[in-house]
């Protein structure tokens, strides 16, 4: 962790002294994201800017980048994911004030008078983080899902004919379309307003 960044800030403080930190962290010591990630990776370079924006709102633009080693998990392996998030927060002090903000504006609600940059950095990476990662083009075999392997055979699985007395799903559908030649749908309604009456 970079030396400059507190373990607590005065968020209102530091808009108006225009504060400044950046640095580098390792993933491992967030705790939160060392769950998600597969393997430790490089540091991460961060930069959190108190300040104001045009309209006088007092803001944080928080930004993280680096390398993360993620798990696929459509085939299990390991995948580099890139980091590369951008946000700014309002920094509100009610769900009027939150709803009142531009569509490009996250809110911040500040419950306590001080807050935790480190935390809101890593909360800033897991949101960025994808909720399912999978690799681009991934080699995984099909699952069970998706259906079987092409080599997988069947025919244990399919009932005997002669044993089970029950027809095969070719013998159900030849029988449908026979009797679909031998019956129209008119003729078929035909017989079910004459067994009406």
């Amino acid at each position: 962790m970079s030396k400059d960044l507190p373990s607590l800030v005065d968020p209102l403080r530091a808009v108006a002294q225009n504060q400044h930190y950046a640095g580098t962290i390792s993933a491992t010591a967030l705790a939160r994201l060392r769950s998600l990630i597969a393997e430790p990776s490089g540091e991460l370079m961060y930069s959190l800017h108190f300040a104001r924006d045009v309209a006088r709102r007092p803001v944080v633009h928080v930004a993280a980048r680096g390398l993360l080693r993620l798990t696929c998990q459509r085939c299990l392996g390991i995948m580099d994911w890139r980091l590369d998030e951008y946000s700014v927060l309002a920094l509100v002090q009610g769900f009027d004030e939150a709803g009142r903000l531009p569509d490009n504006y996250d809110p911040l609600l500040l419950e306590e008078p001080l807050l935790q940059p480190l935390k809101l950095i890593e909360d800033e990476i897991l949101l960025a983080i994808p909720a399912i990662p999978r690799h681009p083009r991934c080699n995984a075999p099909d699952s069970p899902l998706t259906g079987p392997p092409k080599s997988l055979d069947l025919a244990p699985l399919m009932p005997n004919r002669a044993h089970s007395g029950l027809p095969l799903a070719e013998d159900r559908a030849e029988s449908a379309q026979a009797s679909s030649q031998d019956a129209s749908p008119f003729a078929v309604l035909a017989d079910w307003n004459a067994s009406r009456d």
